[in-house]
């Protein structure tokens, strides 16, 4: 505790380096807990986010947290005073001078001690000097690399500068998110009206057994939809039809069909609370699949389930047939 460290809240060697002041172990020893004086605030890391140990103060044994804020605002000073014509000079030097065309093409990247950044450009390697040089050579990323050793990375062939990010686009106001919202504005009109369909033909069979639904009527619903969008018709309707057959079946919960078609679900439900819609519609979904005259009563789920297709010979079609008229 009290030790100055870098660190990289992020595991790469391009994650930015910050200054932290430890306080102690964590998590059973398997972590750090270090004081962040940007935020203010103390977080916990892994040893492998911590890159390198600065030296201790000159005139005490320990950090404290106002000699970590005071080192902070130093070190941005000290670094803003150094120019990029500084820094090019000092990649110069490091590798001994000028090198010719050919030659740096050829030469590899290779580590340079922070502490000799930091007697280069301060004179001075204290913790002062290490970060305001780690935080300069860090704002060239065409020249040097921080590594994960406290050690710059030199690169003598200069890097292509990393692409600036792309600003997040607002794409509500061009043509495509134009028909994006069309297509999910045209989709949320089709489910609702295969939920008006579907309950005023509800309304027709619940009436023929005297059963009242409750909801709009067909005075209401025919008030919103004209004759055409109230007409039944199970093939354009096949998706959302398909959907409920899949909640029956227990291939998909209530929650996945459209909120008036849920609101259905509710009438077929013995309590019809929003959680029982959503998640116990399996029932519900079969009875009003029965209701719409799009399943039998004795519908055989196991060979709705079956992924094969099936094909009946014509003579047992026949042969069925015969025995329906003439049972042995």
């Amino acid at each position: 505790p009290g030790a100055l460290v870098v660190v990289a809240l992020m595991d790469s060697a391009k994650a930015p380096r910050r200054l932290a002041l430890v306080k102690g172990l964590a998590q059973g020893g398997s972590h750090v807990l270090l004081h962040l004086p940007e935020e203010g605030r103390q977080a916990a890391v892994r040893t492998s986010n911590i890159k390198m140990r600065l030296p201790s103060p000159p005139d005490a044994a320990k950090w404290s947290i106002e000699g970590l804020q005071g080192l902070e605002k130093q070190s941005r000073e000290l670094s803003d005073s150094v120019s990029d014509e500084q820094l090019k000079a000092f990649w110069s030097e490091a590798q001994g001078g000028p090198l010719p065309p050919g030659e740096a093409s050829e030469r590899h990247p290779f580590a340079v001690p922070l502490a000799r950044v930091a007697t280069s450009l301060f004179q001075a390697e204290g913790a002062l000097e290490l970060f305001a040089g780690l935080t300069a050579v860090s704002r060239v990323p065409e020249l040097f690399q921080p590594t994960n050793s406290g050690a710059i990375l030199l690169f003598p062939t200069p890097r292509e500068p990393p692409a600036p990010a792309k600003p997040q686009v607002d794409e509500s106001g061009d043509a495509g998110g134009a028909e994006e919202r069309l297509k999910k504005m045209l989709a949320s009109v089709s489910e609702r009206r295969f939920a008006a369909r579907a309950r005023l033909r509800l309304l027709e069979q619940l009436g023929i057994d005297g059963i009242t639904l409750q909801g709009p009527t067909r005075v209401e619903l025919e008030k919103v939809w004209g004759p055409v969008d109230l007409s039944w018709d199970p093939v354009e309707d096949a998706k959302f039809i398909g959907g409920m057959e899949n909640v029956a079946l227990g291939a998909a919960q209530g929650y996945t069909l459209h909120k008036e078609t849920q609101e259905l679900l509710g009438h077929f439900l013995a309590s019809t609370t929003p959680a029982n819609v959503k998640v116990f519609a399996n029932q519900a979904a079969m009875d009003m699949l029965v209701r719409l005259r799009v399943w039998r009563s004795d519908e055989n789920l196991h060979l709705r389930r079956s992924p094969r297709d099936l094909e009946v010979p014509p003579e047992a079609t026949v042969e069925a047939e015969r025995l329906i008229r003439s049972p042995p």
